[in-house]
């Protein structure tokens, strides 16, 4: 039950930002709708009577936790519009509360059950958008207008990286192609870059559970696929210079990263201006004058909360990354995905607007990943190595 619970938490943040775009809610009402999106699991642990205060974080996640939100609401009171600032800030908690909560209560075997049924449950959902929205000659998410290229690409990658844990393999095959297949129509490099990392580190460390007939299945199909590149390199070229644009006037090669330089040169210095507390929690776009936000995470965290929170935010990350590594090491599968997704979140983060984002489920997977590396060991949601 916890699962399927975790998996249309998920795709509901997704279907929630898709009403929030369609409809054009004000933004009071929209951080209420999203604040309601990621709060509707704790209904399900009080009636259920799971734990209400998540378990056994680490003491260093836990400071780095405290630190960020303190130093996001102290950033604020500075902020140019710090309504808005102080409720992103209290929509933050929120969705570090309610990760912690499933990190604590989810063990192994619900942990792979909720990625499978959230890749094929979000596979779903994004073939709808993509009926809804693509005409062809346009990324998706441009069809309509309704949802950034970007952000549809972003929720892609961890539907994509997510089918590795499903079991049947029929399922699992169709569900990364399309997959993948999504990321692909988006168009967004980002997304594709992120992708990769994410499906190579995940193979990395589940290579463990593959048969010996899976491991060379694998091996003969990615020679086949080689292969055939190789061959038809010629017809193959074109598109992949479409896909990445490397032509084009505004996001190709001279495009100065689709004037994301630019804008990271501003964001970098709003943070030399405003070195310790910042600008404001979400606000530092509101200060761009030649961009509507920073396109870089670290930058942004940095222009928004101040050194002193984003070193906080950096503990945060890298404690958790630290104990997903060596719990992917020993061999746990789910360990394996949510390290792969975390590090692919990151690079993806590079180019995008947000470090901590509670609009995506692929960001909210990411904070998923945080807290279970965090965990202390012998925590109530110890996993079982349950093999493949």
């Amino acid at each position: 039950m916890l699962s399927g619970v975790l998996s249309v938490w998920l795709v509901g943040q997704f279907l929630t930002q898709f009403l929030i775009r369609k409809y054009g809610f004000e933004w009071i009402r929209l951080i209420a709708a999203m604040g309601v999106a990621l709060l509707w699991p704790v209904g399900y642990f009080v009636l259920s009577g799971i734990h209400f205060f998540p378990r056994r974080p680490t003491t260093v996640c836990l400071f780095g936790v405290l630190g960020f939100i303190t130093f996001a609401a102290t950033s604020s009171v500075v902020s140019p519009n710090s309504g808005m600032s102080f409720l992103y800030v209290m929509l933050t908690g929120v969705s570090f509360f309610v990760a912690m909560q499933f990190s604590s209560a989810l063990r192994e075997r619900e942990w792979q059950r909720g990625f499978a049924f959230y890749s094929v449950l979000g596979v779903a959902v994004l073939l709808m958008f993509t009926a809804f929205d693509y005409r062809p000659g346009t990324r998706l998410g441009n069809g309509t207008g309704i949802l950034n290229p970007n952000s549809v690409g972003f929720v892609a990658v961890s539907v994509t990286v997510c089918s590795l844990m499903v079991r049947t393999r029929v399922v699992a095959i169709c569900t990364f192609c399309c997959g993948m297949g999504v990321i692909f129509l988006t168009g967004s490099r980002s997304a594709f870059l992120g992708a990769l990392i994410a499906l190579f580190i995940a193979t990395f460390f589940l290579r463990k559970n593959l048969g010996k007939k899976s491991l060379i299945g694998t091996l003969i199909g990615v020679f086949i696929m080689a292969a055939l590149c190789a061959i038809y390199w010629s017809e193959i070229w074109p598109h992949i210079t479409s896909f990445l644009a490397l032509d084009s006037s505004y996001r190709g090669i001279g495009s100065g990263a689709t004037g994301r330089v630019i804008a990271w040169a501003a964001t970098w210095d709003l943070f030399k201006a405003h070195p310790w507390f910042g600008v404001g929690y979400r606000a530092h776009g509101e200060l761009l004058k030649m961009a509507s936000s920073g396109h870089n995470g670290y930058l942004a965290t940095l222009a928004e909360v101040g050194i002193l929170g984003f070193l906080s935010a950096m503990v945060i990350v890298f404690s958790g990354l630290a104990g997903l590594w060596r719990r992917a090491a020993a061999g746990e599968r789910s360990s394996a995905v949510l390290l792969a997704l975390c590090c692919g979140y990151l690079i993806i983060a590079m180019f995008e607007r947000f470090l901590f984002n509670q609009g995506n489920p692929s960001s909210l997977l990411f904070m998923l990943g945080v807290f279970w590396g965090a965990r202390r060991s012998g925590a109530a949601s110890q996993c079982q190595d349950l093999g493949a």
